[in-house]
């Protein structure tokens, strides 16, 4: 199970850096926003 864990952890921390996914709201009460158009 915790390595499962680490895995999700590991590809939240990816598809951020990758600016694919953002985080809205606070720590506890906020939402992941998938990013559509990621073209610079």
């Amino acid at each position: 199970m915790s390595e499962m864990l680490s895995e999700s952890q590991h590809a939240i921390k990816s598809a951020q850096k990758n600016g694919v996914l953002k985080h809205e709201g606070k720590d506890n009460d906020g939402m992941w926003v998938i990013v559509k158009n990621n073209v610079n």
